[in-house]
């Protein structure tokens, strides 16, 4: 569809769109075509995410539910199916404006110097950058790509790189206690350690300037780019082991892979933060 007939499908469907809106289109049937990591995204069962940035106040536009400063639509119209979310684009202006002001001095909280909305999380938010920077413009591309300029996009990526480093060290007690505990939190433990890994494998995206806000996605684009670039062999081949082996045979064989992977992320990750590949 080009930019028009995505417009006539939302407003047939009852979205209704200012002139000052800036609209885009995102989600994995977008992505999978722009990006060079992306091969494989999407598929015919995909829904069409649209994203509306509003300048003005719209009190008497009513949607399926609204929350947070955020609304929500979810309309079926010839065949296709479209997600629509709108913003007022002041909260987004105002947090890539504090992203900007971010400092990473050690003893500086990240997340602390960002106030988001009420009842927004760094999963939102990064879920809205990310869609932001993988999508096409269907109104008001010129506003569409200010916006873009606005974000530190740099600064961003070493952003959510701590966030996520931040939510490994959470879940290594619980990954090295279960391994510990016994045979019966062996699966707890790898449970977790997986969760862990895909944390890990977005850290390496976001070293290479790939952001992701699905983690069902993430082994995906890191395959593909290992395959591009051919680095990160020892990485994917652990990630093979953690993900596909069979761990039923051999529970002191399982506990010593547990402390294996982990000191194998922690290891890694240190290695990149001295050569300072994520900033």
């Amino acid at each position: 569809m080009n930019n028009q007939e995505y417009l006539t499908k939302l407003r047939k469907a009852g979205i209704k769109i200012l002139d000052s809106d800036i609209v885009y289109v995102a989600g994995s049937l977008i992505e999978g075509k722009i990006s060079s990591v992306a091969e494989g995204m999407g598929n015919e069962y995909s829904d069409v995410d649209v994203f509306i940035l509003r300048k003005e106040q719209a009190t008497k536009i009513m949607h399926t539910y609204s929350i947070n400063d955020r609304s929500f639509d979810f309309k079926f119209v010839d065949n296709t199916h479209f997600d629509v979310e709108t913003y007022k684009l002041e909260k987004v202006k105002n947090i890539f404006s504090q992203i900007s002001n971010v400092s990473f001095k050690k003893n500086k909280n990240v997340k602390r110097q960002i106030a988001l909305p009420n009842g927004w999380t760094f999963t939102v938010l990064n879920s809205i950058i990310h869609r932001l920077f993988h999508s096409i413009p269907l109104q008001n591309e010129m506003e569409w790509k200010s916006l873009k300029q606005e974000l530190d996009f740099e600064k961003y990526l070493h952003v959510y790189s701590q966030i996520l480093k931040n939510k490994i060290d959470d879940t290594t007690d619980d990954v090295v206690g279960n391994a510990i505990q016994g045979t019966n939190t062996l699966p707890v433990s790898i449970y977790v350690l997986r969760q862990s890994y895909i944390y890990f494998l977005n850290m390496i995206l976001l070293a290479n300037k790939i952001t992701n806000d699905r983690e069902k996605w993430t082994q995906l684009k890191f395959n593909n780019l290992v395959e591009k670039t051919g680095k990160y062999i020892s990485v994917k081949q652990l990630e093979q082991d953690l993900f596909f082996k069979n761990f039923d045979n051999n529970p002191e064989e399982t506990r010593l892979f547990i402390f294996k992977v982990q000191n194998f992320i922690n290891d890694y990750i240190e290695k990149m933060e001295t050569k300072n590949e994520f900033q």
